[in-house]
């Protein structure tokens, strides 16, 4: 794939320089040899062939520029510095953090950071509560561990924690009385 690419690149170089060159001079009305022989030939057929790969190229490298996919960030950065701390790192700190107390099950943990801050990050915790009563207080602290957990990690405040208490799973038995 390589080759092709490269064969394709050397091809748009040549007909850029000698397409729009020998167009640039036949309008200015300069002389020059190279040039000149290419427009004693069919001078339609030659300049169409060449502006026809200089534009399907420009149109697929503006397509490229405008369709492809950016990625999000899989990293944080800590600021004023070159390092960067993984998602993942994080996601497995903060699911420690939520766990630590024992009031949760954490069912998933979901991390993000937007491209336009990246050196803070968001992390959704889906918890099933293993308590019943004190669910607000308990998954608020576990919000403050997460947190704190992401800022010695880190080293600086990094992470914006939503927990999120899902409904406790409850296993329905139905029995059939003999009569």
């Amino acid at each position: 794939m390589r080759l092709i690419q490269r064969l394709a690149l050397l091809a748009y170089a040549a007909a850029a320089v000698l397409g729009v060159g020998s167009l640039a001079l036949a309008w200015a009305d300069i002389s020059i040899p190279v040039f000149s022989s290419l427009l004693e030939r069919p001078f339609a057929a030659v300049e169409g062939v060449l502006l026809c790969i200089v534009a399907l190229n420009v149109l697929v490298s503006v397509g490229r520029a405008l369709f492809s996919p950016r990625r999000a960030p899989r990293a944080v950065r800590v600021p004023e510095t070159t390092i960067e701390v993984t998602v993942r790192a994080l996601e497995s700190s903060v699911r420690a953090a939520v766990e630590e107390s024992g009031a949760f099950m954490v069912d998933r943990v979901e991390g993000k950071v937007p491209r336009r801050s990246p050196d803070r990050a968001r992390f959704t915790v889906e918890v099933v509560p293993l308590i019943e009563e004190g669910i607000a207080e308990a998954a608020a602290g576990a919000q403050e561990r997460a947190n704190a957990a992401c800022e010695r990690l880190v080293g600086a405040p990094c992470a914006n924690v939503r927990v999120v208490v899902l409904p406790a799973v409850t296993t329905t038995v139905v029995r059939k009385e003999s009569e």
